[in-house]
């Protein structure tokens, strides 16, 4: 189960669940967003995570889950036509603010030199390849 509000500590009786289909050991990323919520923000300068470990976990296992690779994390925020309509009847509500606020505006705007840096190289590489160059604009 997670935990969906700050908390001064998170304890963790057992690092397995059931996903609907069969019991495993959570992931490192859902190790990392349950422990993540020990240490209230503008309230406490730590956090403190506690698991109670069982035979059942091998070294390997726990290397993984607490040092291991984490997913990416991606936003999975969509804005429709109903929320923003929602938004402009209710006061305060600006659906521009909101968006220019959301997680996905910021993964959007924080992969931007990546994606020129690749665009950059791929124009590189077309003109590399391109015996007339005035088929490649920049």
């Amino acid at each position: 189960m997670g935990v969906n509000m700050p908390a001064k500590t998170v304890i963790f009786s057992q690092l397995d669940k059931f996903d609907g289909s069969i019991k495993r050991i959570v992931s490192g990323s859902e190790f990392i967003q349950m422990a993540g919520r020990a240490g209230r923000r503008g309230k406490d300068d730590v956090g403190r995570t506690i698991t109670i470990l069982n035979s059942k976990l091998s070294e390997q296992d726990l290397k993984q889950l607490t040092i291991g690779n984490v997913e990416p994390l991606n936003s999975s925020f969509q804005i429709t036509y109903s929320t923003i309509l929602k938004m402009l009847k209710q006061e305060g509500y600006n659906p521009e603010i909101v968006i220019k606020k959301s997680f996905l505006q910021h993964q959007r705007e924080s992969s931007k030199p990546e994606i020129k840096q690749k665009i950059k190289k791929i124009k590189d590489e077309l003109f590399k390849l391109t015996k007339d160059k005035e088929l490649i604009k920049y």
